[in-house]
C-alpha cells in the first residue's frame, strides 16, 4: 500500500470525523445566536467533501499509480 492511499484513507477518515463534529457542532449552535450557522455550515460542506470526494480520490490515485 503505497504512501499516498494511507494519506487519501486519512483524509477520508478526518472527513468522517469532522462530519460527526459537525453535527456536534450544529446542536450546539442551535442553542447561540444566529452568528454561529456560517461555522457550522463551512464544517458540514468541507467535511463532507473531505470524506466523499478528495479522500477517496487520493486513495484511488494512490492505488493506480
Amino acid at each position: 500500500m503505497s504512501a499516498l492511499t494511507v494519506f487519501g484513507l486519512v483524509l477520508t477518515f478526518l472527513g468522517l470525523a469532522g462530519f460527526v463534529g459537525s453535527l456536534v457542532l450544529a446542536r450546539w449552535a442551535s442553542k447561540q445566536p444566529r452568528d454561529h450557522f456560517p461555522w457550522v455550515w463551512a464544517t458540514y460542506v468541507v467535511s463532507l467533501l473531505l470524506m466523499v470526494a478528495v479522500g477517496p480520490a487520493v486513495a484511488q490515485f494512490g492505488v493506480t499509480r
